[in-house]
């Protein structure tokens, strides 16, 4: 029971954004409809004033009625001012609702996906396919493997000093200068090659 009620917990904190979400929007939708619906008395009450403006000079009177008209007009402004505030507050949690709602359908997928890894990882045992056992996978060499060369490979490689020599031109009868050996960029492309081999054969 315990492990019931707190799924349908969950359940009901992940339901709780979008029922949010959907009775700001209800709330939103009748601000506006009361806001629209401000615009009709409004024009009445405008219009009456103007009408009484429009009268003769004899006519032009300060009475209760054009008081009246006055407080109306002031009452609908001020109420369509908070109306369009309430509107606009609304809005705002409107967006930080559907942010909300977005991180956490992102957190739910993740979750749902570690939980797929956390059962496949479960599920493996020592018959499983596509496995192999590793007795130490952490285990680091003695010896760095760097150091190690073979026999026959380090007899045929030539000493630093061999490279110098190497390095130097000599002048053939014609004076023609020729460059018998690549430099020493040759000498440390064959001493990364045999490097390379050691670390494979290692």
């Amino acid at each position: 029971m315990h492990h019931i009620r707190s799924a349908r917990r969950r359940g009901s904190s992940a339901m709780r954004p979008t029922t949010r979400l959907k009775a700001g929007a209800q709330m939103k939708e009748s601000a506006e409809k009361n806001l629209q619906a401000k615009n009709l008395p409004l024009d009445v009450a405008i219009e009456c004033l103007t009408l009484r403006d429009s009268r003769r000079d004899i006519d032009v009177v300060k009475d209760p009625v054009e008081e009246e008209l006055h407080k109306e007009v002031e009452a609908i402004d001020a109420t369509k001012k908070a109306l369009q505030q309430k509107i606009s507050q609304a809005f705002e949690k409107l967006c930080l609702l559907q942010e909300v709602r977005q991180q956490l359908n992102s957190d739910h997928r993740d979750k749902m996906e570690t939980l797929d890894i956390d059962r496949g990882c479960l599920s493996l045992n020592l018959k499983s396919p596509n496995i192999s056992l590793k007795i130490n996978p952490t285990r680091v060499p003695d010896k760095p493997t760097m150091n190690l060369k073979p026999r026959g490979l380090q007899r045929n490689l030539p000493s630093g000093s061999g490279c110098g020599r190497w390095r130097k031109c000599t002048v053939s009868s014609s004076g023609k200068r020729r460059i018998p050996c690549r430099r020493s960029l040759s000498c440390r492309r064959t001493s990364g090659t045999w490097r390379r081999i050691c670390t494979e054969s290692y």
